[in-house]
């Protein structure tokens, strides 16, 4: 509280000193501006003054007998007109009739004319007792007073004078060449002015701080209360603003209140976009919207939905907790999880079926050995030992698979670098390929006949083996074509077919782990959806890079590079 209260304080002071000043300020300048504008008035007044005598010699100069007398050089007419008329004075050739008047504080002027030819001039003087009369009409504000003065006694602008025995804010306005009408206002009015003004602001600044203080006092729980509601509630919106899960809250009238960042980085929805809209009206959302299980804390297990937003299909795991300002949603996206769990529930369907096709070729070979071997003909006991061997190798061929993949996984599997002739090695894979499928279709292509690369002889034979072995499969006839070509510092080796090519949206999916096209899958073409992804691991691992290039109905071509030596 005690702080609360100084904090009150301190910027009231200032904002009171602040005040204070500006309207001492506006005091003192009120001042200046109002002496310059009653200066000016008085100005105004005296000058109408003026107008008027100067209209009054005009009449005189115009009237016929000042006109006849002028024409007739009659002094003793002009005279007896001077004396009719009194402040009157005409001036003949440089003398003045009469030559003795009253002194005026100003004079106006106007030429006598005869034919257009200035023959004279009439003097209207204007006492100064007039003048100070007419000073009398200007409006002044208590305490400024107007003084008619010698020229030179204040200056035109506001400025601080002795006047009379008293300092004041003074301003003149010009009457006449002997004579200007000073406005003052005493300092000391000035200063009392000021100092009613200070009272007046330190007055509301401590009725203000009197004010704050009781309210402070009073409501200081209340503000403790709100502080510490406020900091958790600010606290909490950052943690939820941060999290990796999505999480938005809908209010009692089912409008979205809150989406954090992870929920605009899940789905593609801005925040812009869903705040106030109906949670029932949310891209994908919405049609899930009475499905999400939604309970008390602690009570609600997340159930996973798939939602299409857009073109993207996502797994969501949602839930919802009931709270006072709404229901407050989160929600992961498990998408890459549910892939991985179809992946891995389809390769357990498929290394079960790999694996039990071979067991069931060699338990059927064996039995059939075992009961009747010696009444079989030796021809017929030669095709089952065969399809023995067959069946092994196949078993151990998807056995290989998966022990590599482990490796491959764990980071554990053996490399031996050694060099070797690329191109013998391509032929010898070549040889056992047309030995293991039984055809001339495999054709090596070579330009050169010694090419040396630096990896593992083993892992590169697979690796090959694995490409010959699938460009076999999928390819129902045409040659497939094995190539060595020599780049800049590797050997590339390539495998092509003439078979359905590849879709341009599969060409990367088809290396992960236990992917099977649709291709594979319709074709009945056998495998564990592991032989792509552990050949691009290997070739990886042993410094190279293996790629494809295909296209539907175009066949494909499966390439990949290693370091080479100087041969």
């Amino acid at each position: 509280m005690a702080f609360a209260v100084l904090v009150a304080v301190v910027p009231t002071a200032i904002a009171g000193w602040a005040v204070g000043r500006n309207a001492a300020r506006d005091v003192r300048r009120n001042a200046s501006s109002r002496v310059a504008l009653e200066a000016q008035e008085a100005g105004r007044q005296a000058a109408a003054v003026l107008d008027r005598a100067e209209s009054r010699a005009l009449a005189i100069a115009r009237s016929v007998p000042v006109q006849s007398a002028f024409a007739r050089r009659d002094r003793n007419a002009l005279a007896r007109l001077a004396d009719e008329d009194p402040g009157t004075t005409f001036i003949v050739r440089g003398s003045e009739i009469p030559a003795h008047h009253p002194a005026a504080a100003a004079r106006r002027t106007a030429l006598v004319t005869l034919g257009g030819k200035p023959i004279g001039t009439v003097a209207v003087g204007v006492p100064r007792r007039l003048l100070v009369a007419s000073l009398r009409s200007v409006p002044l504000r208590g305490g400024d007073r107007l003084v008619a003065a010698a020229p030179g006694t204040a200056p035109r602008e506001p400025t601080d004078i002795r006047l009379e025995g008293e300092s004041s804010r003074a301003a003149s306005a010009p009457i006449s060449a002997r004579l200007e009408v000073v406005a003052a206002r005493p300092l000391s009015a000035i200063d009392g002015e000021v100092r009613d003004v200070w009272l007046t602001v330190v007055g509301a600044a401590l009725a203000t701080l009197a004010t704050v203080a009781l309210i402070a006092w009073a409501a200081a729980p209340l503000v403790v209360k709100g502080r510490i509601a406020h900091r958790e509630r600010s606290e909490a919106l950052g943690v939820l603003s941060n999290v990796r899960d999505g999480v938005f809250l809908s209010d009692g009238e089912g409008m979205v209140r809150f989406w954090n960042r992870a929920a605009e980085l899940i789905t593609g929805l801005s925040r812009r976009q869903v705040w106030g809209r109906p949670l029932a009206e949310l891209p994908g959302l919405g049609e899930l919207a009475r499905d999400i299980p939604v309970g008390e804390e602690g009570s609600v297990r997340p159930e996973t939905f798939p939602v299409q937003l857009g073109l993207r299909e996502l797994w969501l795991s949602l839930a919802g907790v009931e709270t006072p300002e709404g229901t407050v949603y989160t929600f992961a996206d498990v998408t890459e999880e549910q892939r991985l769990e179809q992946l891995k529930n389809d390769f357990v369907s498929t290394v079960s079926h790999e694996l039990r096709t071979p067991l069931a070729g060699l338990y059927g070979a064996a039995a059939t050995l075992r009961e009747r071997g010696d009444l079989i003909p030796a021809t017929a006991r030669a095709q089952l030992l065969a399809a023995v061997s067959d069946q092994a190798e196949l078993l151990a061929r998807v056995i290989e698979d998966i022990l590599v993949a482990s490796g491959i996984e764990s980071n554990q599997l053996l490399f031996s670098e050694n060099s070797f002739e690329a191109v013998a090695l391509a032929s010898e894979v070549v040889e056992e390929a047309r030995l293991r499928h039984s055809t001339t279709r495999v054709q090596l292509v070579q330009d050169e006949d010694s090419l040396l690369v630096r990896a593992d002889t083993v892992r590169t034979r697979q690796v090959l083996d694995n490409l010959i072995d699938n460009a076999v499969n999928y390819s129902e006839r045409g040659p497939i074509w094995v190539a060595v070509e020599s780049g800049d510092g590797v050997v590339v080796f390539s495998v092509a077919d003439e078979g359905p090519g590849i879709p341009l949206d599969k060409q990367e999916r088809i290396f992960e782990k236990f992917y099977r096209s649709d291709v594979q899958l319709e074709g009945g073409v056998g495998g564990t959806g592991l032989g792509l992804y552990i050949s691009r691991e290997l070739v990886r691992r042993m410094g190279g890079r293996l790629w494809v290039v295909s296209s539907p109905g175009a066949g494909s071509l499966f390439s990949f590079e290693l370091p080479s030596l100087p041969s």
